[in-house]
């Protein structure tokens, strides 16, 4: 994937992620296009350096403090 490519696949992952879109990050793998979510996992967490689990956990901790 390209730059820009992974950059957005991030940002919208993650945006799906703080707002709720999808009850489970399973599904966030499907809408964001991953046949597997294995690979959108290992993917968040090879660019952003936690798993998905870890950054939604982060970011509702932080939002309710």
């Amino acid at each position: 994937m390209t730059f820009f490519v992974r950059q957005y696949v991030v940002a919208q992952s993650k945006r799906f992620i703080e707002i709720g879109a999808t009850p489970t990050l399973q599904e966030t793998a499907f809408m964001l296009g991953f046949s597997e979510p294995t690979s959108f996992y290992r993917y968040f967490k090879r660019v952003t350096g936690m798993t998905a689990k870890q950054y939604r956990t982060s970011y509702h901790s932080t939002i309710s403090s």
